[in-house]
Formats: structure tokens, sequence, C-alpha cells
């Protein structure tokens, strides 16, 4: 390590995404001005997959490669390499998912350098846009009204992006999980990223954990990563939609602020709404038999 470089670990989580996590690899490679772990987490992908995982991995020099038996979601998955990356003395973290474009030669020295000149700094990360050009980054928790009345949003899609004008690094409420760099002491001092959800509410539950123990998230609108995401990749929507309630739920139960009869109603809400795709998930069953 050189001489007044932060030691920065990359955490890459894979699933079945071996084309978009080699393309990232080779990104994060390129990186300057800091000492860069890169970790890679296979979290139980197909045979296919991982037979070819395993014959680039034996072409790869200076990567962590870390090959799963069982998938137990992102959060778990990520565990097992933030582990390792407090391990080997990381300072922090950069979570990013396989399907990020970072060209930005700079882009996790900036981060880190935000990072570590911020007091009481959990969690910085950068604009994020998505292939189309539209902002991810940052966002806001939903309103309790607009998450009891969720039919509204069936009418007119809310929007959870907040519009930053700023040209300066600011504090935010929330950011998204797809590639935010965490500083490695609060994830000791939160015991790591919660396992009880499997996929989908990572994000409040962190934006929750960093409140209560007094940190900030940092957002940096002068850099950007690209979010290479493609939702026909994603499998069935109504599962999908499932999983999503029952992590919300989970959250709004321990680590929303909300008092216990807007819990109760909240839960009701979100009873109709499961009703309705599990309706959705037996018409399809019945239609493909």
């Amino acid at each position: 390590m050189k001489t007044g470089m932060n030691h920065i670990a990359a955490i890459v989580l894979n699933y079945n995404s071996n084309e978009d996590l080699f393309r990232c690899v080779k990104l994060l490679k390129n990186q300057r001005g800091i000492c860069l772990s890169i970790i890679v987490v296979d979290n139980c992908s197909n045979r296919d997959s991982k037979d070819e995982l395993e014959d680039w991995i034996k072409k790869e020099n200076e990567i962590y490669f870390i090959s799963n038996n069982e998938n137990k979601g992102y959060s778990a998955g990520n565990n097992i390499g933030l582990k390792l990356a407090t391990k080997i003395g990381a300072k922090a973290s950069l979570i990013v998912n396989p399907d990020m474009i970072i060209e930005n030669i700079n882009y996790v020295q900036i981060l880190s350098d935000e990072m570590f000149l911020t007091e009481n700094c959990a969690i910085c990360s950068s604009r994020i846009k998505t292939l189309e050009g539209n902002d991810q980054n940052p966002l806001r928790e939903s309103t309790f009204f607009e998450e009891l009345f969720w039919i509204r949003s069936l009418v007119k899609p809310i929007s959870y992006i907040l519009p930053i004008k700023e040209t300066r690094s600011i504090e935010v409420p929330k950011v998204s999980g797809c590639c935010l760099l965490i500083n490695n002491k609060f994830l000791q001092k939160i015991n790591y990223l919660d396992e009880n959800v499997f996929l989908y509410c990572e994000e409040p539950i962190l934006s929750a954990q960093v409140k209560k123990e007094g940190y900030k998230i940092i957002y940096i609108p002068t850099i950007e990563a690209i979010h290479a995401h493609i939702k026909s990749e994603k499998g069935n929507g109504s599962k999908r939609m499932l999983e999503m309630i029952k992590s919300r739920k989970y959250y709004l139960k321990k680590y929303s602020d909300y008092p216990l009869n807007k819990i109760i109603l909240l839960e009701i809400s979100y009873k109709i709404l499961e009703s309705i795709y599990k309706m959705k998930i037996w018409r399809q069953n019945g239609e493909n038999t």
C-alpha cells in the first residue's frame, strides 16, 4: 500500500451476472489514488454461470473470490465480503452491483476522501444514472399517506428521487444500494447489514441505522456512475412484489418511528396489496398448466 492512500475494498455480489461482473471488475481495476482490494462474492449462481466464473477467476490477479453454496439474499451475501474487507484492514467498502459502470478513474478516491474528511460519515454516494439518463440518487423515504394509499401510485407514479440542485456535497436522507461507500467502523457498530430481509428495503434499513447512531449519509453530485439495470431480466414481477412487501413490513416493525396505530393501518393496506399479487400468481399458474 502506498503511503497516504486509503485502503478501500470493493464488494461485488454476483448472481448469474457474469458479463456485467467482468466489465465491472475491469473498470474497478482502473481506479487510481486509493489502495483498492476487489472482493467478488458469488451468491450461488447456476452451474453454467459458476463454471464460467471459476475459469475467469483463474486468469485474474489480485482478486479475492468467495463462492457461496446457498443464496441467503443480498445483505447476507454482501456481509460475507464486508467481513473479509474488515479482516484485511480496509477502512471502507464500496458495495457495488455487477451492473454498475464506473468510468471515472478517480471515483472511489473522491468518495473516500469525502467520507474521511466529513465527521461521522457512515455512507457516501454519488450521482447515479440509468442507461436512459434518469437519476437514481439521492432518495427520500415515502410518506405515511403515500404508503397507505398505494393505489394512487397506480394512477400516477410517485418519484422518490430528491431533486438536488446543489453542486457541492450535502447530507441526504437515503441513497441507492446499487453503489455506495460505507464506513467499516460504522458497519462493525451496527453488526453489519441486517440479514432478515432477503431482498428489497436495504436502503431504508441502512438509513434508519445511520440516523439512530448519529451518523451521516453524504451525496456527491459532481461524480457519477451508470446503473445498467434491465428490468426484464429480473424474473416474475408478482413474486418480486411479494418479497418487497415482506421486507417492507419487516422494516416498518423494526426500524420505522411510526406509532402502533399507523403500523397497523399499513399492515392492513399491505395485506390487501399482498392478496392482489397472490391472486395474480394463482392466475399465472393456472394459465401455465
